[in-house]
Formats: structure tokens, sequence, C-alpha cells
């Protein structure tokens, strides 16, 4: 139970015990402590596994790739017309016909 069992440097270590310790957890430039290695997370190059493992590309239902498909379309949609419409928004002088392909209703005009 004395200072190495307490993580602390040895005596006359100081500063340059530190250093040699970040160094040895390849943190030494940073002057970083050294990182902890969590038990819930797999170590640097290991695949984790078991039942908490998230499943990338699992397959889903034909409903909900319909309905994700349909929200990209209508925002796909939604942003090509804003910027078909920019020109009206911001007040930029642009030619008749460009401007009178833009009033689709009659009583735009």
């Amino acid at each position: 139970t004395g200072p190495a069992a307490l993580g602390e440097p040895a005596a006359g270590g100081g500063p340059a015990a530190l250093g040699a310790r970040a160094a040895v957890s390849g943190q030494a430039a940073a002057g970083l402590p050294a990182a902890e290695h969590r038990a819930d997370t797999p170590a640097a190059g290991q695949t984790p596994s078991g039942p908490s493992t998230k499943q990338w590309f699992a397959r889903i239902s034909a409903a909900l790739f319909a309905r994700r498909i349909s929200v990209g379309l209508i925002l796909v949609a939604a942003i090509l017309a804003f910027a078909y419409f920019w020109p009206i928004y911001t007040g930029e002088v642009i030619p008749f016909s460009a401007w009178n392909n833009r009033m689709w209703n009659i009583t735009w005009r």
C-alpha cells in the first residue's frame, strides 16, 4: 500500500516520472494522463461480441423502407422548389420570362 500501489510516482519521480508514464501510454506530447480502459468497451483491435452488438445493416420492413423513401423524396422536392424560387425570395433582377415561369398561379402576376 505504498505510493506505487496508489498510482503515485516513486520517490524523486516528480514531472520526469509523469512524463515517462505518459510516454509509455503514447500521450507524452499532449501531456495527458494515461487513458483508462473501461471493462464494457473492447480494447483496440478487438471486435465486440455478444447480445449488445448493434446490427448496422439490419433488415427493415417494406413499409418502413417505403416511408423513409417517401420522406426523402418530399425533402428533396422541397429543397429543389426552394432553390427554384430563390431569385424571387431574394428580389434578384431576372428576365421577365424567368419571372413569368415562376408565377404559376394567374393571381400571382
